[in-house]
């Protein structure tokens, strides 16, 4: 028994190291950029303003949380302090929400990759993936929104205030020292990305494991000739492999030689979303009761979408 298991890890040592190194490399500098863009909107952006600049219409409010994601260039890691940040200056749940799953998936630099990975391909995957993707954030933010799924404690509009007038005060005394305010954001991102990081380390064990113990010549087998087999195949591979949503689309784009578009569309719909990784980092900040409705919540509706579209692409198997 012993030398099976020393036979097993020598043979599968070389896949987990490499998993787990290839995750870290791509996934930590963006930790590094939400954490940063989470301090400098937590030090330098009043909350009355952020509040005053979304609509208070929360559909449209939601909308602008969706296309947010377009200004900011983070992935799928880089969003989660991003969203605690606009959550504690005020914004709805829902908005925060929209914009932590649609971002992965609108920021310039997945759309590049996108692109440049399907060039020359029959169909314009880019724009079936943002299409779908920014469809379905808006849908579970909607969700999230009206049926209170996820609700926490909102402060009452005088608590508001206060915490706006403790920012004013503490915004015009910064003003007058600068190099404070500096160490400040630096302060918080290193505190940030400290807080967060170990969560993603195990998250990045987690995934790379199951890379290993979870072949996935095993996936590819078990898949029949149905679009919805297919994309449940697709979105377990996303889930499992936890690939930054930069880079994800050039693994994709292989998958196409073996399995039919439906997978290649889930893989791409539910990966920047939610996989591994990011359920575990997400755990330090949500409930876990919470945190199952959101993952069966995007799931579903990621599932759902992802069936009706991939033969309306010409993906059916």
């Amino acid at each position: 028994m012993f030398a099976v298991m020393v036979d097993w890890l020598r043979q599968n040592a070389p896949l987990f190291f490499a998993t787990f190194s290839g995750l870290a490399f791509e996934t930590l500098p963006f930790l590094v950029i939400g954490s940063l863009l989470s301090s400098l909107i937590r030090v330098l952006v009043p909350g009355d303003f952020l509040r005053r600049f979304f609509p208070k219409n929360k559909m449209i409010s939601i909308l602008a949380g969706v296309f947010l994601g377009v200004l900011l260039p983070v992935c799928e890691c880089g969003t989660v302090p991003v969203a605690r940040s606009l959550r504690e200056k005020g914004l709805p749940l829902s908005t925060a929400a929209a914009f932590l799953l649609a971002a992965p998936i609108v920021n310039p630099i997945t759309v590049v990759s996108t692109i440049v990975a399907f060039q020359g391909y029959v169909q314009p995957v880019f724009l079936f993936r943002i299409g779908l993707g920014v469809s379905a954030a808006f849908l579970i933010a909607m969700i999230i929104e009206m049926a209170s799924v996820l609700s926490d404690p909102t402060p009452s509009p005088a608590e508001y205030e206060r915490v706006a007038r403790a920012e004013r005060a503490a915004d015009t005394q910064g003003r007058a020292h600068v190099p404070e305010m500096i160490l400040k954001v630096l302060d918080h991102t290193s505190h940030d990305f400290l807080d967060t990081a170990r969560f993603l380390v195990i998250g990045i064990f987690t995934a790379s494991l199951a890379r290993v113990i979870v072949p996935m010549s095993s996936l590819t087998a078990a898949l029949s000739q149905s679009s919805a087999a297919a994309v449940g195949i697709g979105m377990t591979m996303a889930y499992v492999l936890s690939l930054c949503s930069s880079a994800d689309a050039f693994v994709a784009r292989s998958l196409l030689s073996s399995l039919p578009f439906a997978a290649t569309l889930g893989f791409l719909l539910l990966g920047p979303m939610i996989d591994i990784k990011n359920t575990i980092l997400l755990s330090r900040f949500i409930p876990s009761r919470k945190l199952c409705v959101l993952v069966g919540l995007i799931i579903v509706v990621i599932f759902t979408l992802a069936t009706i579209a991939a033969p309306l692409a010409g993906g059916a198997a």
